[in-house]
């Protein structure tokens, strides 16, 4: 299983590396209230450690995954195994509409909600 997540992927490292790009800025706008970084170290930095991150979260997400197919089902034929490129880019995918999300509802027009 380890073998099959360490195999190289270009799709989805390039979704993960957009992912995390994504992820950095929306955390730079909303921690620091700036749309831009001040420097490209300071872009890399963020994006490698939100990278970095995101990675090990899709993997700890992918084993917690098969893990519970395993025990909570009781059954674990290999016509229902999920295969690590699917989980992974799900869960990238989830992470990206979770940024967006938040940077959506930190920026919502405040005149439509009412105090």
């Amino acid at each position: 299983m380890i073998k099959r997540l360490l195999t190289i992927d270009r799709k989805r490292h390039a979704f993960l590396f957009a992912v995390a790009l994504v992820v950095a800025w929306v955390r730079n706008v909303i921690q620091y209230r700036r749309f831009t970084f001040d420097t490209a170290w300071e872009l890399f930095g963020f994006w490698f450690v939100h990278y970095i991150g995101i990675a090990l979260c899709g993997v700890v997400y992918f084993v917690a995954l098969q893990g519970a197919r395993r025990h909570l089902l009781d059954t674990f034929d290999s016509s229902g195994e999920t295969k690590p490129n699917d989980a992974l880019v799900q869960f990238f995918l989830a992470v990206l509409v979770i940024a967006v999300a938040a940077f959506l509802l930190v920026f919502w027009p405040h005149n439509l909600v009412e105090d």
